[in-house]
């Protein structure tokens, strides 16, 4: 392709302002276009934080495209979920595309999306399974508390995902996705279709002028010190635009990954003849037996016990002894799906004794809710020296989130990822926040004092002032609790008080997105969930008008990895104060929270901060900063049921 010589700069401004259709341009979307090209120009990183509703996805979109248009570069953007990745392909860019119809070699600029293994159909599985069904006929597979059927019509979906690169992989939401993804097996050692014929090698080799991609799919490959990574797509990009950016803080302490575990242990059960019901019973009981054990192990591991792990790991080989011997007796054809369970389940456990080996010589072991690891770490990694180092065409990389900065400055951020910046920008929110009462009771129990006491005052406070307001039909509402107990105290409080035609939802009752959606298709409901609702959690209007939280965010003294995190932060000089840095991140993930509130320059709502600390300390922690509601919509006196409704109706719009 041709390139220009303009800057990019200049370029991405002349895109920007020649976009037409329903794009409505403001300032602070040229303000972010003009700081990222610049930073580009100049082959230069750049941190910016750009709050909900100021454009940062047509932002990155337009100087991608003005970058690959001028120089000729290809960029990746990396999002922290696979829904976000969908939303960008299907509807962002498909809107710049339009509303530049007729610019010169758009047609050019092509987009892939590419997900992790785990999104990929496995060839060699498929295989087998088409093999047995034409050898056996229909197979059945277990899934939740009954079986499936499957035949050759049933695979068809996931064949033609084998055939055509631009399907972004398995089929969303099939029980099937389990036995056919590629992400359970070792498969580089002795598959056929490794490494050209695969859909998950095609898609990361696959050279476009703009890949979309996610967080953890960056740091699986980086991670990945064999790889053949100039033959990668993935890494072999000129720019990359992290968005949802915060999520990768933490990545300065991660290491080399040399052993690890996912939890909880899946051995993925491939469907089988219908007629081997024997087998399907024994597979069934060596997968929960297998399970069982392993949970077991992880629990040794969190607490410590290593004297028990010796005795966990030999019944996980008698358990597979056991299996082995019942392999044994099986028709060749049979055989062929399940000795790839087998292998699995031998690796994990090879795996596992390798994590306690290494636990005995001193070594440290790292657990997280997602896995159990040993990491190799000689100082803090940085994440752009290391995309620089793996790829020689590095030029720059962009770091955008709504919530990286503590009280105006990007140092956290930084010493977190190890990225190496010079200054970053923070984008004035374009949100109403002066529509948000911000309701914070004083004289209101400490909840770090007396934890029953605190649990019963907040459910019964929940219990009181929740029904009116959902009985007045003012909107959703959402309770983050920061613990267990206090989830399920307050959903039972709430199943008693709250009336029949009021929707009450649980965090747990339900898949996630199912229990989202549902939600969002109720009038006027209830949701209880844990802290990990702060984010990633969108309920526009009046879906969701009132957000309840049991205390500030503070992570817990118990959190493992957050101590291990300021542990070596510390050893490491990148931070000063432990209590400082866990101030900043409480900051960040407060601002998440009140951040469920307001999607758009449409939406209105209040919060509930049930935490007094915000007044005693709010001058002294300079919590205000982290809440951009103005102090004149601050209620810090103790009201009746009927007075917060009455205010509610009040300050929210008329329709509501």
């Amino acid at each position: 392709m041709e390139v220009t010589t303009l800057s990019v700069l200049q370029k991405s401004l002349d895109i920007y302002h020649s976009l037409s259709g329903d794009i409505e341009r403001r300032k602070e979307q040229e303000d972010m276009i003009a700081y990222m090209a610049d930073r580009i120009d100049n082959l230069k990183n750049g941190i910016m934080e750009a709050p909900t509703g100021t454009g940062k996805t047509l932002a990155v979109l337009t100087v991608a495209l003005a970058a690959w248009l001028d120089k000729g570069y290809r960029s990746v953007i990396s999002t922290n979920t696979h829904l976000l990745q969908s939303q960008l392909v299907s509807k962002d860019y498909r809107l710049i595309k339009d509303s530049l119809r007729n610019s010169e070699n758009l047609d050019a600029f092509m987009i892939k999306n590419v997900s992790g293994k785990s999104s990929y159909v496995c060839r060699k599985k498929l295989d087998a399974l088409i093999s047995l069904i034409d050898t056996k006929g229909p197979l059945i597979a277990p899934y939740n508390d009954s079986v499936i059927v499957v035949d050759k019509l049933r695979l068809l979906p996931f064949s033609e995902s084998v055939r055509r690169i631009e399907i972004a992989g398995l089929p969303e939401g099939d029980p099937l996705n389990n036995f056919l993804s590629c992400d359970a097996y070792s498969c580089e050692k002795d598959c056929k279709y490794y490494a050209f014929g695969c859909p998950y090698y095609q898609a990361i080799r696959f050279k476009s002028p703009l890949l979309v991609t996610n967080h953890a799919m960056i740091k699986s490959l980086l991670q990945k010190t064999g790889t053949e990574k100039s033959k990668l797509a993935v890494l072999n990009a000129d720019l990359y635009f992290f968005d949802e950016a915060h999520h990768l803080m933490g990545y300065s302490v991660e290491g080399k990954v040399e052993y690890s575990i996912r939890r909880p242990i899946e051995i993925f059960a491939s469907p089988l003849p219908e007629f081997y019901k024997d087998i399907f019973n024994k597979r069934e009981n060596f997968r929960k037996r297998i399970k069982e054990l392993f949970n077991s192990y992880f629990l040794c591991l969190e607490n410590h016990s290593l004297k028990f792990i010796p005795s966990v790991l030999t019944e996980m080989r008698r358990a597979l002894e056991d299996w082995k011997r019942a392999l044994k007796k099986l028709p060749d054809e049979t055989l062929v799906v399940l000795k790839e369970e087998f292998v699995y389940a031998a690796e994990v456990l090879k795996t596992a004794a390798r994590i306690y080996n290494e636990v005995l010589a001193g070594r440290e072991v790292h657990i997280t809710p997602d896995a159990c690891s040993i990491i190799h770490l000689d100082g803090p990694r940085s994440l752009t020296e290391d995309l620089r180092t793996v790829n020689d065409n590095f030029k720059s990389a962009q770091f955008l989130s709504s919530t990286i900065s503590v009280d105006g400055n990007f140092d956290a951020f930084k010493a977190q990822t190890g990225v190496d910046c010079d200054e970053g920008i923070i984008i004035s929110s374009v949100l109403p926040w002066d529509n948000v009462i911000f309701w914070v009771p004083e004289d209101i129990p400490a909840p770090n004092e007396d934890e029953d006491a605190f649990v019963r005052y907040f459910s019964s406070f929940c219990a009181k002032y929740i029904p009116p307001f959902a009985k007045r039909d003012l909107g959703g509402v959402l309770v983050l609790c920061s613990s267990y107990r206090r989830m399920r105290a307050c959903s039972n409080a709430l199943k008693t008080a709250l009336p029949s035609d009021v929707a009450l939802f649980t965090q747990g009752d339900m898949p996630k997105r199912a229990l989202v959606k549902r939600f969002l298709n109720a009038r006027s409901p209830v949701l209880v969930a844990s802290e990990s609702f702060r984010e990633g959690f969108d309920a526009p209007g009046k879906n969701l008008t009132w957000v309840i939280m049991d205390r500030l965010p503070f992570t817990s003294p118990e959190d493992e990895e957050m101590n291990r995190t300021v542990r070596l932060l510390q050893k490491w000089n990148s931070i000063k104060d432990p209590f400082g840095y866990s101030l900043g991140m409480m900051k960040l993930s407060l601002r998440q929270g009140i951040g469920r509130l307001l999607r758009s320059r449409s939406d209105y709502g209040a919060v509930t901060a049930f935490d007094s600390r915000i007044i005693k300390y709010g001058d002294k922690w300079n919590i205000k900063s982290s809440v951009p509601i103005p102090e004149s919509n601050w209620i810090t006196e103790i009201i009746s049921p009927e007075e917060w409704v009455s205010i509610c109706k009040s300050r929210f719009p008329k329709s509501f």
